[in-house]
């Protein structure tokens, strides 16, 4: 082993733990090592007959040399496996076909407390796993572009959430319609011009016969030279005159902006093509598209020409995006319309816990209107004081989601009642007397065609709930469970706390100003967000399963020593 540079401690405290693991390992050696004023690099040989080998897997010599980087920040910063020659080009997480990508993500894989066996350890697994073959590149990250993210420092970011018209099995230029939602974010309007959508601009979508196994760069020129060389037939010049076509229909100050789709082989259908998004300011149009123009295979970017801006792609297209939430109980209310009744402590959070879980449309319906007082626990904000609370409420929900479907009432949902409109459930969050009563009217009339819940919480502390919940064929009405719900906590002694909700005198409500101020429960956002989370969860199982029913609930923060949940079961419709 030769070691050259200046010497350094802390270098050379890397060097030495890292020669002493090394020794350790037969399959390993050190040939050379360099030490610099902030890394050591050692070139390590690995004897490769060691492992086992497959036919799609990773094409290795008897003996195969990586260079390992350390800085001088290890162990708390992961080093960098590289090698010097193309052979691994287009591999399964070996990036821009040189790097081996050995930590997915490394915030969570890599333990500095691990060092250098640790690495190594780490490094041995990745070749115990490319040599048989057995990544599989149909998952391995942005695997078609050489395997890294494209995105420039700062860039917007485009939303894409349209699957694509084409397959990718041949070269194509399409001029699509793309959307300013803010200054951080454009979206896809449609892959196609449609210029009667608002504030819509022109971009260009183009699809690639082939993968990009060693990314795509920097500049323009390059990107448009490599598309001429997976397709020969003009390819290159077609392109050229399709993007002078784009930014001709440009107005001024607008940014010429690409999507490439790059196939994945290994993928199919929709999920075959994974986009990138360049962007080229408007000063800069003109020159970039002249440098493409002029510049060969071979050559470098010609000097001067601008750098593109590579744009973050959010790419959420049914085919490749999993939502988060899914298999959840929330998964009960996607593609639901609801009806919600108040918009107070609980109906504020229920309202926004709803949109998140992809419900279609909303109906908001409270007489309310948001005082400077409501902001310490209610889902408004200083802007909405004055607003009415179904206004206020609605324009946030749409800020979540703006291809929501929703309908902001101001006035009480008596309204609903009589001239009810289609909706798939009502949640009434109102804690009204004169609404409970003419839904008991409703049901018993069998004029509710929608499964109806309410929910409240108690006086006191805002951390236990109550939830019921009624089909509309099931036979029993909302007073019928909450009966019930009673019965079960008059004869449980482990369920007195309960009694609050029929007892309402034990627990004076909280009158917050005065004078004739309306009368409330004491608690926090914290505990009315809390209240509303585990609630939305019950009655989206209940939901699920067809339920008519009873929960009681006693939130994690609850001082009282109560059961987590108890349910009280009357019917189950099939």
């Amino acid at each position: 082993m030769i070691a050259t540079g200046a010497p350094d401690q802390q270098l050379q405290r890397i060097l030495e733990s890292v020669e002493k693991v090394v020794d350790s390992i037969d399959v390993f050696r050190i040939s050379k090592a360099t030490v610099s004023d902030s890394t050591v690099t050692i070139t390590l040989v690995v004897s490769t007959s060691e492992f086992v080998a497959g036919d799609e897997g990773l094409p290795v010599q008897r003996f195969e040399k990586l260079a390992i980087t350390f800085d001088r920040s290890f162990p708390y910063s992961v080093p960098r496996a590289t090698v010097d020659h193309w052979r691994w080009v287009g591999f399964p997480h070996v990036l821009q076909g040189t790097v081996l990508c050995l930590f997915l993500d490394p915030a969570t894989e890599w333990d500095p407390g691990t060092g250098a066996a640790g690495f190594l350890a780490r490094l041995w697994d990745w070749l115990a796993t490319a040599m048989p073959g057995e990544f599989d590149p149909a998952t391995s990250l942005y695997h078609p572009v050489g395997g890294v993210l494209h995105r420039t420092p700062g860039a917007s970011t485009v939303v894409v959430d349209k699957a694509l018209p084409f397959d990718g099995s041949t070269l194509r230029f399409q001029r699509i319609a793309l959307q300013r939602k803010s200054p951080y974010r454009i979206d896809v309007a449609a892959w196609h011009r449609d210029k009667t959508l608002a504030g819509i601009h022109t971009g260009l979508l183009v699809v690639l016969p082939q993968m990009l196994p060693f990314g795509a760069g920097h500049h323009l020129s390059t990107l448009i030279t490599i598309v001429g060389q997976q397709q020969s037939n003009g390819a290159r010049k077609k392109l050229l005159k399709k993007l002078r076509q784009t930014a001709a229909d440009l107005k001024l100050n607008e940014p010429l902006q690409i999507v490439f789709a790059v196939p994945n082989q290994a993928q199919s259908g929709d999920s075959r093509l994974h986009l990138i998004a360049a962007s080229i300011a408007h000063q800069n149009i003109e020159a970039t598209l002249e440098a493409s123009s002029s510049h060969r295979s071979g050559q470098p970017a010609p000097e001067g020409e601008p750098a593109v801006e590579w744009l973050y792609v959010d790419d959420v297209r049914e085919a490749i995006h999993v939502r988060r939430d899914a298999e959840r109980p929330t998964d009960a209310f996607a593609g639901l319309s609801i009806e919600m009744w108040g918009c107070g402590a609980l109906g504020s959070w229920l309202a926004e816990l709803l949109i998140r879980a992809n419900i279609a449309r909303i109906v908001l319906r409270d007489p309310g209107i948001v005082t400077k007082g409501l902001l310490v626990r209610q889902n408004y904000t200083e802007l909405d004081v004055g607003r009415p609370k179904a206004e206020a409420l609605a324009d946030r929900l749409l800020a979540i989601n703006n291809n929501l479907d929703v309908r902001s009432v101001v006035g009480g949902c008596e309204g609903a009642l009589v001239n009810p409109e289609p909706c798939d459930l009502i949640i009434d969050a109102t804690v009204n007397t004169r609404v409970a009563s003419m839904i008991e009217a409703c049901q018993k009339a069998g004029e509710l065609a929608a499964p109806i819940v309410q929910i409240a919480t108690d006086n006191d502390t805002a951390t236990l709930g109550i939830i019921t919940i009624c089909q509309p064929k099931s036979g029993h009405s909302t007073n019928d469970v909450d009966e019930a719900l009673r019965t079960r906590c008059t004869n449980d002694a482990n369920l007195t706390p309960f009694m609050t909700f029929w007892d309402h005198d034990s627990t004076p409500p909280l009158t917050p100003s005065q004078g004739c101020s309306v009368p409330t429960f004491r608690g926090s956002s914290a505990d009315a967000a809390a209240v509303a989370a585990d609630g939305i969860s019950l009655i989206a199982t209940a939901l699920r399963r067809r339920l008519s029913g009873g929960y009681l609930f006693a939130t994690s923060h609850s001082n009282r020593s109560l059961p987590g949940q108890t349910h009280v079961g009357l019917d189950v419709v099939a």
